[in-house]
C-alpha cells in the first residue's frame, strides 16, 4: 500500500516538474526516465485511481510523457503504456 501512495505521489510531483523544467536535452530525458519508471512501478489495478487525483493540466502532461514512451518502445513498457493510455483518455 505504501508503495501505491508513493507511485500516486511522484507522478503528481513529476506533472509539476514537467512545467518547471529547463529545455536542456539531458534534464527532459533524466524526467522521461523517472517517469517511465514509476509508471510501470504501477500495477494496472492501481492506474484509474491514480489518475483521479490528477487534474486536467497533470493529465495532459501525463499524455505527452504516454506518446513518448511510444515513442522509444520496448517489450516491458508498451502494453503498461497502453494500458494508461486506455484509462487516461476515458
Amino acid at each position: 500500500m505504501f508503495l501505491y501512495f508513493l507511485n500516486v505521489y511522484m507522478l503528481n510531483k513529476l506533472s509539476i516538474a514537467h512545467s518547471k523544467i529547463s529545455t536542456a536535452v539531458y534534464f527532459q530525458d533524466k524526467c522521461f526516465q523517472l517517469v517511465m519508471r514509476v509508471l510501470t512501478s504501477f500495477r494496472t489495478s492501481d492506474m484509474d485511481s491514480a489518475i483521479k487525483t490528477l487534474d486536467q493540466q497533470k493529465i495532459d502532461t501525463l499524455m505527452k510523457y504516454i506518446y513518448r514512451g511510444f515513442e522509444t518502445p520496448s517489450e516491458k513498457t508498451c502494453s503498461l503504456l497502453l494500458a494508461w493510455h486506455e484509462r487516461v483518455s476515458t
